[in-house]
């Protein structure tokens, strides 16, 4: 890390963090005002909706260090990794806040039918997913491209493979993101 941010003082703050190794499919509910970072590996974060991210360094971007110290929450604590069943098709992560709902759905077979609460986004996670909306629109979300959004109800995930045997390659996966607002734009 150092070499990465060398004179950047969040090297030594990273020191003084817990340290959390996450395994594939696990998720992490942290809410405001705790530092965080993740070092590598491929994170997918979601936040309720605002602007007021702030940094705490390890980041070439502007640094509010009096506004961030006045919001920062020090009290030591575990942080409660949340480690969905093995096997299960549709896995919800619970959260402790109204803003939003996350998902995980696996896609090994039939299509997957989910209500939606509202605004929803689609992430492929693994491979490409067809989503189907309620209306017969539907397109293809591909693993490390932008993510569909939809609000008709119910959806329709499907798994894309290109020939019967993909399966030796991994199921593909999609994350659901739901905004459990009515009024926010898709």
């Amino acid at each position: 890390m150092a070499k990465t941010y060398p004179r950047d003082p969040g090297v030594v703050v990273a020191l003084l963090m817990n340290h959390v190794v996450l395994r594939r499919g696990d998720g992490l509910f942290l809410r405001a005002g705790l530092l965080h970072a993740y070092l590598s590996g491929l994170g997918v974060e979601i936040m309720a909706a605002s602007d007021n991210v702030l940094r705490g360094g390890l980041t070439p971007k502007r640094i509010d260090v009096p506004e961030l110290l006045a919001i920062l929450d020090t009290s030591p604590g575990e942080v409660p990794v949340l480690r969905p069943a093995a096997g299960e098709v549709v896995t919800e992560y619970p959260v402790p806040v109204p803003d939003f709902a996350l998902t995980r759905i696996t896609l090994d077979g039939d299509p997957v039918v989910i209500e939606v609460a509202g605004p929803t986004m689609v992430l492929a996670t693994a491979g490409s997913v067809v989503v189907t909306s309620a209306t017969g629109r539907s397109w293809r979300s591909r693993s490390g491209r932008r993510a569909s959004r939809a609000r008709t109800n119910p959806l329709s995930l499907s798994r894309v493979s290109a020939r019967p045997s993909s399966r030796a390659l991994g199921a593909e996966r999609a994350l659901r993101v739901v905004s459990r607002h009515a009024d926010d734009s898709p």
